[in-house]
C-alpha cells in the first residue's frame, strides 16, 4: 500500500517536472530580472531654499520609465537623499520642491538608466526657483540676505500674477533687502498693469510707498509674456522712474520698448531684447549702455529719436536688422567710435551729431543721410564712413560745428557704376568737375538731392575729403 503511494508520489513530481521545465528554461537569468538601488541626492543650487524657507519644503520626486511604469515619492528636505529600488531600463526622473501650502518653489530633472543588481548614484541640482506667495518672502529674504550678507543681490524668481496689489506688494518686501536680482519671467500679466494695455509692462504707480523697493532691483527679467514696455511720460518721468540701481534688463518676447522707458537709468549697462523690433523714442536716453549688437538687439528694424541719445558708456553699434535710424538716435554719444548699421536705409538728422570718438561708420544700404548727422564731431578723429552702390541723398551741413581740420574718407563699392567720376584717388578738393555739382561738395555741407544738384548748405572747408573704391 505505502510502495503504492510513494510510486504515485514519485509519478506525479515528475510530471510536474515536464510541465515547468520548458516554463524555467524560458525565463530571463535572475539578473536581468531584478533592478537596481538608485541613491538620488538633491542639491538647490544658489537658490536653494535656505534658512526658515528650507525647514517649511518637502521634495517630491516623480519617475517614469519602463512600460509607462509611474511613481512618486515624497520626502523631506532635512534626509539629504533618497534610495529606492527601480525595474530595469531607462527611467525619468523630476524633482519638485515645494513649500507647505504645495506651491511651487523648484524644479529639476535628469535620466537614468537601471542595470540589474546595480546601485546607482543621482545628483539632481534644482536650477529654478520661484516664490509664489508673498507671505513667504521675509523669511526667504531675511535668509537669503544672512547668507551672503548683504554683498551680493539677493536672487529672487516670483511666480505671481502682476496685478498692481501684488507688484505693490512685491516691491515693498524688495525694500527690506540691499540689492535684489528680480525674475519677473514665469509671472503672468493681468488685463492691465497700471492701467496700461494689455501685454503692457508698466512698473510705475503713484503709491510712494514703492520707490525705495524699485531703487534696489539690480537686474530685472520681464515676464515670458510681456509683449511691450509702456511709454514713460517724458525723459524726466520716464517709465522706470526710481529704478536708480537698475544694471541690466531682460525681456524675452517684448516687442516694442516704449517712449523714454529707461531714461535717465544711468546705471543700465546691459539690455537683452531679442524679439523688439522698435526702440522708441528716448528708450535710453541718457542710459550706461556699454555696447548695443546681435545679443542685445538682434531684431530691431526700427531706432526712434533719440533713442540712444547721450549715452555716453557706448562703445561700440552693431544692429544688423536695424533699418530706420530716427533723428539725434546717437546724438551726444561721445566715446562711440565704431557704428555698423548693415540694413540702415535712412539715417536721421543728428543722428551722430556730438559723437567725438566716432572713427568708423558702415552704412552699406543707405540711402538718405539727414541734415547735420556728423555735426560738431570734433577734430580729434578721422573718419571713414562705408556706403553702399549709389551716392545717396544728403541733408546740409553734414560737418557743421567742426572748426577744425578734419580728414573723412568716404569708401564705396569697387567698380559700382553710379559713382564713377565721382571717386577721386587723392584729397577732395571742393572743386567741381565736369562743370557742374559734385556729390563731394554736397558731403562737405552743401547736401545733396539724390540725383544732380545742391541743397542750400554751405561747404565746411575744414574737412578733408577722399572719396575711394573699397578694396
Amino acid at each position: 500500500m505505502k510502495e503504492g503511494f510513494r510510486t504515485a508520489q514519485i509519478s506525479r513530481f515528475f510530471l510536474l517536472a515536464l510541465i515547468l521545465l520548458p516554463l524555467a528554461s524560458c525565463a530571463p537569468p535572475v539578473s536581468n530580472q531584478d533592478g537596481g538601488n538608485l541613491t538620488i541626492i538633491l542639491h538647490g543650487g544658489e537658490r536653494a531654499a535656505i534658512g526658515p524657507i528650507y525647514d517649511s519644503l518637502a521634495y517630491r520626486l516623480s519617475f517614469s520609465g519602463p512600460g509607462g511604469g509611474e511613481l512618486t515619492v515624497t520626502t523631506d528636505p532635512g534626509e539629504g537623499s533618497v534610495s529606492l529600488n527601480l525595474a530595469l531600463g531607462d527611467w525619468k526622473v523630476r524633482a519638485d520642491a515645494l513649500l507647505e501650502d504645495g506651491a511651487l518653489f523648484g524644479s529639476g530633472k535628469t535620466g537614468v538608466r537601471i542595470h540589474g543588481g546595480r546601485t546607482n548614484y543621482v545628483t539632481i541640482t534644482m536650477t529654478s526657483f520661484y516664490l509664489t506667495d508673498l507671505g513667504d518672502f521675509a523669511a526667504y529674504l531675511a535668509a537669503a540676505t544672512a547668507r551672503n550678507g548683504g554683498m551680493e543681490p539677493v536672487p529672487i524668481a516670483v511666480m505671481l500674477e502682476l496685478t498692481d496689489s501684488n507688484w505693490e506688494g512685491l516691491l515693498e518686501r524688495i525694500d527690506d533687502v540691499p540689492r535684489v536680482a528680480l525674475d519677473l519671467s514665469r509671472c503672468t500679466m493681468p488685463d492691465s498693469m497700471n492701467g496700461a494695455l494689455p501685454g503692457t509692462f508698466d512698473p510705475d504707480n503713484t503709491n510712494n510707498s514703492t520707490i525705495s523697493g524699485k531703487g534696489k532691483i539690480v537686474s530685472l527679467v520681464l515676464p515670458d509674456t510681456a509683449e511691450s514696455i509702456a511709454d514713460g511720460a517724458s525723459f524726466a518721468n520716464p517709465t522706470f522712474e526710481h529704478f536708480d540701481a537698475l544694471e541690466s534688463v531682460v525681456g524675452k518676447a517684448v516687442a516694442t520698448v516704449g517712449k523714454n522707458a529707461f531714461a535717465s537709468c544711468t546705471e543700465l549697462s546691459s539690455v537683452r531684447f531679442p524679439e523688439a523690433d522698435t526702440i522708441d523714442n528716448n528708450a535710453f536716453y541718457g542710459t550706461g549702455l556699454s555696447s548695443l549688437g546681435p545679443e542685445s538687439l538682434p531684431k530691431a528694424t526700427t531706432i526712434g529719436n533719440g533713442a540712444f541719445f547721450e549715452c555716453d558708456g557706448l562703445t561700440s553699434v552693431n544692429l544688423p536688422e536695424a533699418t530706420t535710424i530716427g533723428n539725434g538716435a546717437f546724438q551726444d554719444c561721445r566715446n562711440l567710435p565704431l557704428v555698423n548699421l548693415p540694413k540702415a536705409i535712412g539715417i536721421g538728422d543728428v543722428a551722430f551729431s556730438g559723437c567725438t570718438s566716432l572713427s568708423s561708420v558702415s552704412l552699406p544700404k543707405a540711402t538718405s543721410i539727414g541734415r547735420e548727422a556728423f555735426a560738431n564731431t570734433g577734430t580729434t578723429k578721422n573718419l571713414t564712413v562705408t556706403l553702399g552702390d549709389t551716392p545717396l541723398e544728403l541733408g546740409e551741413g553734414m560737418f557743421y560745428g567742426v572748426s577744425g581740420s578734419k580728414t573723412v574718407t568716404v569708401k564705396v563699392p569697387a567698380g559700382a557704376s553710379a559713382w564713377s567720376g565721382i571717386i577721386s584717388g587723392s584729397p577732395y578738393s571742393g572743386t567741381e568737375t565736369s562743370g557742374g555739382p559734385h556729390w563731394g561738395e554736397g558731403f562737405r555741407g552743401k547736401g545733396w538731392n539724390g540725383i544732380d544738384d545742391y541743397l542750400y548748405g554751405s561747404v565746411n572747408t575744414n574737412i578733408s575729403l577722399t572719396i575711394q573704391p573699397l578694396p
